[in-house]
Parts: C-alpha cells; structure tokens; sequence
C-alpha cells in the first residue's frame, strides 16, 4: 500500500468534522443533496464544506479522493 507523506497527514488533520464528513459521505457515492439532507445543511452548505476539504487536501476529484480515502482508511476512522 501506497504512503502517505507527512504534508498529507497534517492537510488532513486540518479538516474540520463537516468537511471530513463529507468527503466520507462523497467517498461513499452520496451526492451532494444526500449530503445536506443527511447533515440537515443547506445543499449549498454542503458544497461549499466538499468544495473546501477538497481544496485543503489538493484533490481534483472523486478519484483522487478515493484514492487517499484508501491509503488512511478515512472512512473506518470516521465511523
């Protein structure tokens, strides 16, 4: 299994609890009007808490999130 380097790490730690949530939520194909319903949030909260994890951690995609969900078992971690 691939490493995660220490940058990662820190960029994930500084996720607040929504955005890592989120990105669990996303990571499990939920969409984004799932997301708010789920989290009882405005479906533009919840984009905006997707869009900025997105942007702390560098990802371009769900692909790329999945990818590092994988490598840090960010969705055993959350449950």
């Amino acid at each position: 299994m691939e490493q995660v380097d220490e940058d990662m790490k820190a960029r994930v730690a500084s996720l607040t609890d929504a955005e890592r949530r989120c990105l669990v939520l996303i990571h499990k194909g939920v969409s984004i009007p799932r997301i708010a319903y789920e989290m009882h949030v405005a479906e533009g909260t919840a984009k905006r808490l997707v869009d900025q994890a997105f942007l702390k951690l560098g990802l371009l995609n769900r692909e790329h999130l999945a990818r590092l969900a994988d490598k840090l078992g960010l969705e055993e971690a959350s449950e």
